[in-house]
């Protein structure tokens, strides 16, 4: 669906600001974060450690994450979306 202007809706974001883990694969630990929104397809985080440009986003640690890829940075701040 597009709107006028030829722009899609915004999906509907819902503040979070929860921790959550980021883990690379590859490697073992898991690095913390905080969840700061999120909606059907991506979330904005932050993190005061790098953030490479793909990952898994879990929301608990003992669950398994989202796979997400960062479409943007400011600072700490990161916007990503989810994957397959």
């Amino acid at each position: 669906m597009r709107l006028f202007g030829g722009k899609k809706p915004r999906e509907i974001r819902r503040r979070f600001d929860e921790t959550a883990w980021i883990s690379v694969d590859g490697t073992f630990g898991m690095r913390e974060c905080r969840v700061l929104d999120f909606s059907a397809g991506g979330a904005q985080i932050q993190s005061d450690k790098p953030v490479p440009d793909t990952f898994v986003l879990s929301f608990s640690r003992e669950r398994a994450g989202r796979r997400c890829k960062v479409v943007w940075r400011k600072g700490q701040k990161i916007g990503v979306k989810f994957t397959a």
